[in-house]
């Protein structure tokens, strides 16, 4: 082949990949992760938080990730604004830079960011409230149908608060999309994150984010 029809076919190339459009996940994955010489670390804390209406206090879980991957899982109550954390539910570890690149891959594979910040049953009758936050910008909430019943199964939890979502009942539509992306995450999150060591202590907190 000449150098000619080299450099046609190459052009030719380079202008089919540049008109092709953009597939959902496509996401700089760079936005979530950050390299420090052969470790990963995740670009801001990644949390999930859990609150279920109650009387005459509201209970929470909080699954809390930091950049470094050493994680935390807690239940407690909000007293006055404030999580008092029962002393018996603490978990702490740690995941590998392994697991974090999955995480941070799973964020962009889904555009975490992009989903709608707040969508679901009406807040008002909501019983349940899921919340997954990645650093002070990024703060996505999805009210739930149903409060919970032992240790339900947090995908199939936001698929049925979905199915009763009209606005995402064409399968590929940009709210079914969001359902899913956040589905994803938050079982991913919980499922990363369950085993390790309990730490004995009661720990004060502070104000929940999205309360």
């Amino acid at each position: 082949m000449k150098v000619t029809n080299v450099l046609v076919y190459l052009g030719l190339l380079l202008t089919l990949a540049s008109a092709t459009p953009a597939l959902r996940g496509d996401e700089p994955v760079d936005r979530y992760l950050v390299r420090k010489g052969e470790a990963v670390e995740l670009k801001e804390p990644l949390v999930l938080k859990e609150i279920q209406r109650g009387s005459p206090s509201f209970a929470v879980t909080s699954w809390e990730i930091e950049r470094d991957g050493s994680y935390r899982v807690t239940r407690g109550f909000l007293v006055k604004g404030d999580l008092v954390e029962d002393p018996e539910s603490r978990r702490t570890g740690r995941l590998d830079s392994r697991v974090l690149e999955k995480l941070g891959r799973l964020l962009a594979q889904e555009e975490i960011r992009k989903l709608p910040n707040s969508f679901g049953r009406d807040p008002r009758s909501s019983p349940r409230k899921l919340i997954i936050a990645f650093g002070p910008e990024i703060q996505k909430t999805v009210h739930l149908r149903t409060p919970r019943t032992g240790d339900d199964d947090f995908f199939q939890t936001v698929m049925t608060t979905k199915a009763h979502d009209q606005k995402a009942a064409v399968a590929d539509s940009e709210m079914a999309k969001a359902y899913k992306g956040f589905a994803a995450v938050a079982s991913t999150i919980v499922r990363t994150t369950a085993s390790d060591r309990t730490e004995k202590g009661l720990v004060v907190a502070g104000p929940i984010a999205g309360h």
